[in-house]
């Protein structure tokens, strides 16, 4: 893919580089199961992290909602304040 958007002639290797190093990467991940638990571990915690979001996606909805209604109230006229001057 970077390649493909950069066009050079130094793309292509270093790609190809970054291919079997995750090939690698993924041998060794799946041959050893210490690795593997250790790389599932923050699959859970993006699990509980993602419902937090959630909820909190669902509070600011909740809240925007809330300041729609405000603003759709009349506004009320603003009582003018200070001495007023006789036309005479």
């Amino acid at each position: 893919m970077l390649s493909s958007v950069l066009r050079s002639t130094r793309a292509i290797p270093d790609e190809c580089f970054d291919h079997a190093a995750f090939v690698q990467w993924h041998e060794i991940v799946a041959h050893n199961k210490e690795i593997s638990e250790r790389v599932a571990k923050p699959e859970h915690t993006q699990t509980r992290t993602f419902s937090v979001m959630e909820v909190l996606v669902e509070d600011i909805d909740r809240l925007a909602n809330k300041v729609k209604l405000i603003k759709l109230q009349p506004v009320k006229p603003k009582r003018q304040i200070g001495f007023k001057a006789s036309a005479a």
